[in-house]
């Protein structure tokens, strides 16, 4: 449901598929790299994940681990 990503100084790869632009980062991409991918390239989904509960939060932890 929500995934993290971020634009950053290192190299990474952008996919078009159609009109939706993937971008890739490294495995060893920071986590202020990825913060701020997501921040300024999503939002509103940004907004949205600060309202979850520590019960949803939880919930969505072990729904991306079952993956």
């Amino acid at each position: 449901m929500y995934l993290f990503s971020i634009s950053a100084s290192f190299s990474k790869k952008t996919r078009d598929f159609d009109t939706v632009q993937v971008e890739n980062f490294p495995n060893n991409a920071s986590w202020d790299d990825l913060r701020n991918h997501y921040l300024i390239v999503h939002p509103k989904e940004s907004q949205e994940i600060a309202t979850l509960t520590v019960s949803q939060v939880i919930e969505l932890r072990e729904r991306l681990q079952a993956c």
